[in-house]
């Protein structure tokens, strides 16, 4: 499995990866309990299915809804 995790916007952690044994990218986003210090809600969390996300763009797009995706290049 590959797992990507970043902060996507308003505090909430996303992490986006590929699960070799289900065959389907994922997305699963985390926000800040509102009352519990330290601990965290899940928000989403789709490609628990096999075959659920085919495709990179699929999960991308999921992942957006809660973090700013610009392309960023690596040589500045």
């Amino acid at each position: 499995m590959s797992r990507h995790t970043f902060t996507g916007n308003a505090g909430n952690t996303v992490a986006i990866g590929w699960d070799r044994p289900l065959a389907t990218f994922f997305v699963q986003v985390l926000r800040p309990h509102p009352t519990m210090k330290g601990e965290e809600d899940m928000v989403e969390w789709q490609g628990t299915e096999p075959d659920e996300l085919k495709t990179a763009a699929a999960a991308i797009e999921i992942a957006a809804r809660y973090a700013d995706l610009q392309k960023r290049s690596a040589l500045r």
